[in-house]
C-alpha cells in the first residue's frame, strides 16, 4: 500500500471513530471513501506483476510462479506437486519436504530483501535458465543484485555493477 493511501486510510478511520453521530449522507460519504481505498488496497495487493515475481518459485525452464498473497513457498509447492503428479496423492502434506524435492528437481525459491533477489536452492546451484530469467527481471525491475542461498553460504551471482 502506498503512503498517501495509508495516511488517507488513517485519517478517514480516524475520522469515522472520532465522529459521534453522522448524518446519513456523511456516513455515506464517509462509507463510499472507506469502499474506494479498501478496494485500491486490495487490487494493489492482489496485483502479482512487478515485484512480486521475486517472491516466487523458479522453474527449471526459468519461469516464474509468483506466490499469491497470504500463501507460502512451501504450500503452493505441495499443492502444485499434487496437481502436477510429482508427489503421490496419499502422501500427507507433512510427511513430505517439498521444498527439497522442489530444490532436487531443479527449482529455485525466490524472495526480495531490499534490492537484492536471493535465489534459494540447498541442492544445485542456478541454471543457466534461470540465472538468464533472474538477470532479465533484475535489470527490468532495477535491482542490484542476485544472491545465491545455499543454505550454507551465500554467492553474489551477478550485480548492477556487470552491466
Amino acid at each position: 500500500m502506498n503512503i498517501i493511501m495509508a495516511n488517507n486510510l488513517k485519517a478517514l478511520l480516524l475520522k469515522m471513530e472520532t465522529t459521534k453521530r453522522l448524518s446519513f449522507k456523511s456516513f455515506f460519504n464517509l462509507f463510499s471513501e472507506s469502499n474506494e481505498l479498501i478496494g485500491n488496497v486490495v487490487k494493489e495487493n492482489n496485483d502479482h506483476s512487478n515485484l512480486n515475481i521475486f517472491y516466487s518459485w523458479l522453474s527449471p525452464s526459468g519461469e516464474f510462479f509468483p506466490i499469491p498473497n497470504m500463501e507460502t513457498h512451501d504450500s503452493w509447492m505441495y499443492r502444485y506437486m499434487r496437481r502436477k503428479g510429482m508427489i503421490d496423492l496419499d502422501i500427507p502434506r507433512g510427511h513430505i519436504d517439498v521444498v527439497e524435492t522442489a530444490f532436487t528437481k531443479g527449482w529455485c525459491r525466490i524472495t526480495r530483501y531490499g534490492d537484492s533477489v536471493y535465489c534459494h536452492n540447498s541442492v544445485y546451484k542456478p541454471s543457466g535458465k534461470i540465472l538468464k530469467a533472474l538477470i532479465d527481471s533484475a535489470i527490468e525491475h532495477n535491482m542490484g543484485k542476485i544472491v545465491w542461498d545455499s543454505e550454507d553460504d551465500e554467492k553474489v551471482l551477478w550485480s548492477e555493477h556487470d552491466l
